[in-house]
């Protein structure tokens, strides 16, 4: 395994761990990245992280992905609704809006000038047609 595929499974882990930590409401400790690092060693059968053969590399990353987003099935609806917002907020940055167009797009979307306002069904509409903007936008620029 090269250097780089082995940071890239350590950022996995450590995103794993942060998750964990995040959901428990707690600080971020020690004990949570051995747990990764230990069932992660388990699962492939290994003494140490580093001893992981290149040839796995590939099920390794996918296995610490489906992993990470399947936690995210475990979300409150709070949760859900702030990635929602934090990604249309993104999105409106991205393509450079100011407040007054961006009001007017939720406006025309939903019927609602702000996110808090919305329920999480109108965030995904909202957040949908921002990335259908965003492609379009990105597509100009090629």
């Amino acid at each position: 395994m090269t250097s780089e595929q082995r940071e890239e499974l350590r950022e996995w882990i450590k995103a794993l761990a942060e998750q964990e930590a995040k959901k428990k409401r707690r600080k971020l400790r020690d004990e949570y990245y051995r747990r990764e690092y230990n069932e992660f060693n388990a699962k492939f059968e290994l003494s140490e992280f580093s001893k992981l053969p290149g040839s796995k590399f590939g099920e390794a990353r996918k296995h610490l992905e489906e992993k990470f987003y399947a936690r995210r099935g475990r979300e409150t609806k709070r949760e859900r609704s702030q990635r929602r917002r934090d990604g249309i907020h993104a999105i409106k940055t991205k393509l450079r809006m100011t407040n007054t167009e961006y009001k007017q797009h939720l406006l025309l979307i939903t019927g609602k000038d702000s996110t808090k306002e919305m329920s999480l069904q109108e965030m995904e509409k909202v957040f949908r047609e921002f990335r259908r903007m965003q492609q379009e936008a990105e597509a100009q620029t090629r």
